[in-house]
């Protein structure tokens, strides 16, 4: 089952941490990975760090969780659109920005303005 991409397509879609369950071919397959973070972002720590290396997907990941900041690589960490998605949706996200990025101004008020 855990090679049965049909199955696990679907099983992502209602449930995106259910990526964890599939193989490791099924977890290195782009279209699979973005279903499962679009339905719960923290499915972005099954990837492996090429699909962590991703914008689009990191993204999608954020808009779908902020906190899924945390499993993205440094370089989109220190990404201020997907930071400031990520804060948007959750502002304790600001913990997973770079610590450039905890000085911005911006950032700082847009998280704080998120979780007040």
């Amino acid at each position: 089952l855990q090679q049965d991409k049909e199955l696990v397509s679907i099983a992502v879609q209602l449930d995106g941490l259910v990526l964890r369950f599939a193989s490791e071919l099924l977890r290195k397959d782009p279209a699979l990975v973005k279903a499962a973070v679009v339905q719960h972002g923290g499915a972005l720590s099954y990837a492996p760090e090429k699909l962590r290396r991703d914008k689009d997907l990191v993204s999608a990941a954020v808009s779908s969780h902020g906190l899924a900041l945390q499993y993205a690589v440094e370089e989109l960490r220190a990404d201020k659109r997907i930071a400031s998605i990520a804060v948007g949706r959750h502002g304790m996200a600001l913990e997973f920005v770079t610590e450039d990025l905890r000085r911005d101004r911006e950032l700082v008020m847009a998280a704080v303005a998120r979780n007040g």
